[in-house]
């Protein structure tokens, strides 16, 4: 794929509302999960609980894939899957740059998610409370287009 297929392509993805991203299991299943995503530079960024199923699957195998879907992971027929690897990365530079470009793509949404948060830490710290995941802290899937 040359350079401008591949801007092309970043673009796309980047625009998408939903990507759905799918990694694999320790039997090579793929588990697919729906994503905000955004993209910045050659990269395109995720962020996520640190303690999350996709973090340890993308730990042991970086490989992925992406494919453009709706709220609820719904694959549009067509769409296409793109192969992507996979790094985890919780500086706190990054995790904050991409705090910033899903504020500015998903103001709303991103709203209503930073009070889920902040809810889930005050229930975590209730005695028998859990966050359900959402008091974790977060880290950021870099995924770059893999050379097919």
């Amino acid at each position: 794929m040359d350079a401008a297929a591949r801007d092309r392509l970043l673009d796309q993805l980047g625009r998408e509302a939903y990507v759905s991203l799918a990694t694999r299991r320790r039997d090579g299943t793929e588990r697919a999960t729906p994503v905000w995503v955004v993209r910045d530079g050659d990269v395109l960024l995720v962020t996520t609980g640190a303690t999350t199923a996709k973090v340890r699957r993308a730990r042991r195998d970086p490989a992925a894939t992406l494919t453009p879907c709706d709220a609820r992971g719904r694959v549009r027929p067509g769409a296409p899957t793109t192969p992507v690897v996979v790094e985890v990365t919780d500086a706190p530079a990054v995790v904050a740059r991409v705090d910033q470009l899903l504020r500015r793509k998903h103001p709303v949404g991103h709203r209503a998610l930073a009070v889920a948060h902040a809810a889930a830490r005050l229930r975590s710290r209730l005695p028998g409370g859990g966050g359900g995941g959402l008091a974790d802290e977060q880290v950021v899937l870099r995924l770059r287009l893999r050379d097919a």
